[in-house]
């Protein structure tokens, strides 16, 4: 469809599908081959999706074939039997076989015909975390007629999206950006769950023991003092992650020194240009990768970077004539996130790269904030004086983490996220059967990364409802 073909050349072509990555992935050519598959079965109120090789061999991944069942969805096999494939490309890979499901739990909310007829003696789902990945799979389950038990630690739903921000109309979000307005979005998500008839929402409430079987889960529910008991058939972990904590570069020491979190704060109530006085042209330095990409934190959060760019774009918005220098290591922006650093170029924010062996460093000189950086490319060792110094820390798991995987009987990776049971063929799933984990439980991600989980686990654990 966004080569310009009308709906029957979309079919086609979805028949001929391969999953080589090339095509945007906005899988309208499978949504369009499914609309016009629909046939009516003999019994009332079901209806059976014939997709052939497209969903199977084509938009869902070759490698998912075999091992995903949807709910009101039959599957067949196409005649073609390939043989099973082995790739280093993991990520890759399971990226494809989570928008696939994605896409297919979108095909099932997108037509009315595909929603179950639960009925009150319908298994239940459970749902630990309420952040954007939680909500997005308690939308989808729900709206199959699945009554969803969805726990959330704290007092509001959001987890970290909660304190995002839309960016000014300038700074439009690319194409792949699928959440441009997060903050509508979220207003929207959030409003969907409390009103939905099937999902129960429990604040300030949290797992405190489970037992029993894939199927046949009874847990009790810890919530204002009081213990809920509650049965259902698939567990969901969504519990999200955290702006990791740090004392370096001074950060505690020089009010100054303040994260991308503290900094979006600040220009969210407008109080930014009375931090600088008269000082129109303040010098902001940002720094990345802090405490990540070291031994201890060897993982890249990704999203940090993105923030990063995103508030130096708003700064200049607000102070044109600032001077913002990035020191950055080796990585700075994935995908689509690529049209920020070009619009930071335009706007001549300046980019340092430092090397792993020599990090930055911070100190105060003559009561003045210092930051000494090497600068990677041209050999030499910076001294910059800023007015400001912003810190980008990266996600931390979850911190119920562990108190919760002991409960399932989960592996943890050294990092403290959720281990998959296998990250290509089955990247939401967990080790024991009817356990599932989305979003930033997994690792890292973008929020509409986190969607796309979701999505995928709904469709995954819809599969398991239907069979009980």
């Amino acid at each position: 469809i966004n080569s310009g073909y009308d709906e029957n050349q979309a079919s086609h072509e979805s028949k001929r599908c391969l999953d080589c990555g090339l095509c945007s992935g906005c899988m309208e050519c499978v949504k369009a081959c499914a609309a016009g598959a629909i046939t009516q079965n003999e019994q009332p109120g079901e209806r059976t999706l014939h997709i052939g090789g497209v969903i199977v061999s084509g938009a869902l991944s070759r490698d998912m074939r075999n091992m995903v069942s949807i709910p009101g969805v039959r599957r067949i096999q196409p005649a073609e039997q390939y043989a099973e494939e082995t790739t280093d490309e993991t990520e890759r890979i399971s990226g494809s076989i989570v928008r696939g499901g994605a896409a297919a739990a979108e095909i099932m909310r997108q037509f009315a015909s595909f929603e179950a007829n639960a009925g009150e003696k319908a298994p239940e789902a459970l749902i630990i975390g309420g952040g954007p990945a939680g909500m997005t799979a308690a939308q989808y389950i729900a709206g199959q007629g699945y009554k969803t038990h969805l726990v959330e630690k704290t007092e509001k739903l959001g987890g970290l999206a909660r304190g995002r921000r839309a960016a000014p109309d300038e700074l439009d979000a690319p194409e792949a950006e699928c959440i441009e307005n997060l903050p509508e979005y979220m207003r929207a998500l959030e409003k969907t769950v409390r009103t939905h008839p099937n999902i129960k929402t429990y604040l300030n409430a949290g797992l405190e023991r489970i037992a029993g079987q894939a199927g046949d889960f009874s847990s009790v529910i810890r919530s204002g003092g009081n213990e809920i008991s509650v049965r259902h058939a698939v567990t969901i972990i969504a519990s999200g992650g955290r702006e990791r904590a740090t004392d370096q570069y001074l950060y505690g020491k020089n009010s100054a020194v303040v994260t991308q979190s503290g900094l979006g704060e600040t220009l969210a109530d407008g109080s930014l240009t009375s931090m600088f006085g008269d000082n129109a042209k303040p010098t902001i330095v940002m720094m990345q990768c802090v405490e990540s990409l070291t031994q201890r934190h060897p993982y890249c959060s990704r999203v940090c970077c993105a923030q990063a760019l995103r508030n130096a774009l708003e700064i200049k918005s607000v102070l044109p004539y600032s001077e913002i220098v990035v020191l950055g290591g080796e990585r700075l922006t994935h995908g689509a996130e690529e049209v920020y650093y070009l619009r930071a170029l335009e706007k001549r924010v300046r980019f340092i790269r430092y090397s792993g062996e020599t990090r930055p460093e911070a100190c105060e000189e003559n009561g003045k904030l210092l930051v000494r950086a090497y600068d990677a490319d041209f050999g030499r060792t910076l001294a910059i004086y800023p007015d400001m110094l912003v810190l980008s820390t990266g996600i931390a798991p979850a911190e119920g983490n562990p108190d919760i995987a002991r409960m399932l009987n989960q592996r943890l990776s050294a990092d403290g996220f959720f281990i998959e049971a296998h990250p290509v063929l089955r990247p939401v799933d967990l080790q024991n059967d009817g356990m599932f984990v989305c979003g930033c439980a997994r690792r890292p991600r973008f929020i509409r990364e986190a969607a796309d989980d979701a999505r995928a686990v709904a469709a995954r654990a819809a599969a398991f409802l239907k069979l009980k």
